[in-house]
């Protein structure tokens, strides 16, 4: 008698874990254009003291194209472009120079002006020796030197105090 009561519940239990199992998935495999059709119904939240964003506005996987107005040749980046990956609800940054991987606190705000500010963290980076013309130096000073950043048309912008764009990357799923 036990056993006929609890077999709805329990193949109830798994139905609903496939189920979860399976919109994660399918999530993380929607287009591009999707992505950024939910990122523009998003709304910036204030609260009393610091300004915080939508997190989901941010978290994403992004493609380093250009490193201080210079693009990158793919063809020393023999291991793949650098890439950075935000992580805002665990308030972490992380990424690939090209060669090492690399981990910062990462934390975004905005003030009245509406501009999103980023405030990066001490940066921790394996050692791996790099081959080739692989400058992580120049890509961790641009990475250090943000203060805000921008999302539009796919990309993602990080730009100093001066207003310079020192980093462009391209959303990737």
């Amino acid at each position: 008698m036990t056993r006929g009561f609890f077999s709805p519940f329990i193949f109830q239990v798994f139905v609903l874990i496939v189920v979860l199992m399976f919109s994660s998935c399918c999530r993380k495999n929607a287009s591009i254009q999707t992505q950024n059709e939910e990122l523009r119904e998003s709304q910036l939240h204030k609260s009393d003291s610091s300004q915080d964003i939508q997190i989901n506005r941010w978290d994403n996987l992004y493609a380093i194209e250009v490193i201080n107005g210079k693009a990158l040749d793919k063809e020393e980046y023999t291991e793949g472009l650098p890439r950075l990956e935000l992580q805002i609800q665990q308030g972490r940054l992380v990424g690939f120079t090209g060669c090492n991987s690399f981990q910062a606190q990462a934390r975004l705000t905005h003030n009245e002006d509406e501009v999103i500010h980023i405030e990066i963290g001490p940066i921790m980076s394996t050692k791996k020796g790099c081959i080739g013309a692989i400058d992580e130096e120049r890509f961790f000073q641009a990475l250090e030197s943000s203060s805000s950043l921008l999302l539009s048309n796919h990309r993602i912008f990080l730009i100093n105090e001066e207003g310079v764009i020192v980093l462009q990357g391209l959303i990737v799923d």
